[in-house]
């Protein structure tokens, strides 16, 4: 039976630095009433997907989640930083699940394009 090549998949490598600034964004922001307030405010204000494609496009469907513009993760270790990007609401944007998992898709990209 012949050998099937199989690429190897890019795995994002998670550092200390990074899992220790994900559990202090966790902690300072998701993890709080004024975020779950914030978000609904937002979602209320907003309800349909803000994404640049969908704009672009002229498609209108309903937002499920809330994106942060600036990643919340460019504060570092900052705790005031995080809650200053956390909590802007001008720093929110209202988007739909498959719109918000393509913008982080993106991004992703973009840092593991960066790093290289």
């Amino acid at each position: 039976m012949p050998t099937i090549f199989r690429p190897v998949k890019k795995q994002y490598k998670r550092t200390t630095e990074t899992i220790k600034t994900n559990s202090l964004i966790h902690r300072h922001v998701y993890n709080t009433v004024s975020w779950r307030v914030l978000r609904i405010e937002k979602l209320k204000n907003s309800p349909l997907c803000e994404c640049p494609s969908c704009k672009t496009a002229k498609i209108v469907i309903l937002a499920h989640d809330v994106h942060h513009i600036i990643p919340i993760s460019t504060a570092g270790d900052n705790v005031e930083k995080i809650k200053a990007l956390g909590f802007a609401y001008d720093n929110l944007m209202s988007v739909s699940r498959d719109c918000h998992k393509k913008i982080h898709a993106e991004l992703k990209e973009k840092i593991e394009y960066l790093n290289w």
